[in-house]
């Protein structure tokens, strides 16, 4: 580790609850841009279908732009959330379609379902650490999941954890597009420790983002660990880790 800090007792840990993008599951460039244009493609050949010639790279824009929209929507706080689903939405509302039309409304689902499935083709990786750790802390804390999610729903990366094995390990999932809110909003934290009834310092969050996660749970008295895979610069007596093996080392 980069830096000595001080240890978290587990004679009074009961839960432990993980990040699920970059921490768990690392996203390789290539794939997500393989999976990123595919899902593309599929909402242009429904436009094309459906009677709206527009450009591959123009319908890139839109989405991109309906995306950066939605983003600064949730910066405004309260830390608001959106899904896969209002991107596509949204994306067909400004490319002309009526939503309100029960029928397209409908097919507009249909696709919204499959364009997210699209990560089970082109899935980001479980990282080696995680497999191993995984189960031998499953043995000693209850274990949970708190993300956020934009580009893929909670549903879907259950299914990933389901084909990756380590689905079994955790009781309690708080994916932001289920829960309404996104990290650091205080009640994705608060549902995952009620759930367990628990006390928030009976709790160590493990995160790769330092508002996200690492911020976002001290400021509701939960223990964090910080995953700094990159070595980035971080404040003194931040419990650091620089890969998922080196938890055990904070937390004994």
């Amino acid at each position: 580790m980069t830096q000595k800090v001080k240890k978290i007792n587990a004679a009074g840990i009961k839960l432990i609850s993980f990040d699920f993008w970059e921490t768990l599951y690392n996203d390789l460039p290539e794939v997500e841009g393989q999976r990123n244009r595919k899902r593309m493609e599929m909402l242009h050949d429904f436009c094309n279908r459906k009677g709206k010639n527009i450009d591959l790279a123009n319908l890139n824009q839109t989405f991109d732009e309906v995306h950066n929209i939605f983003k600064k929507f949730v910066s405004r706080g309260p830390h608001r959330t959106f899904s896969l689903y209002d991107l596509v939405f949204q994306t067909a509302r400004t490319c002309g379609f009526d939503t309100e039309n029960k029928f397209l409304f409908n097919e507009i689902d249909a696709l919204a379902i499959e364009i997210d499935r699209v990560c089970l083709d082109y899935p980001p990786v479980l990282s080696k650490d995680a497999k191993e750790i995984i189960p031998y802390m499953a043995g000693k804390f209850s274990l949970a999941i708190i993300s956020n999610t934009e580009g893929t729903t909670g549903k879907t990366l259950r299914k990933l954890m389901i084909n990756d094995g380590i689905f079994k390990y955790f009781q309690k999932f708080s994916f932001s597009d289920e829960v309404g809110v996104t990290k650091p909003n205080p009640a994705i934290f608060h549902q995952t420790i009620n759930y367990f009834e628990i006390e928030p310092l009976q709790t160590v969050h493990v995160g790769d983002s330092l508002q996200n996660d690492y911020y976002g749970a001290i400021n509701v008295g939960v223990n964090a660990v910080y995953l700094n895979s990159a070595q980035d610069p971080t404040p003194q007596d931040t419990h650091t880790i620089l890969s998922l093996s080196e938890l055990l080392e904070i937390i004994e």
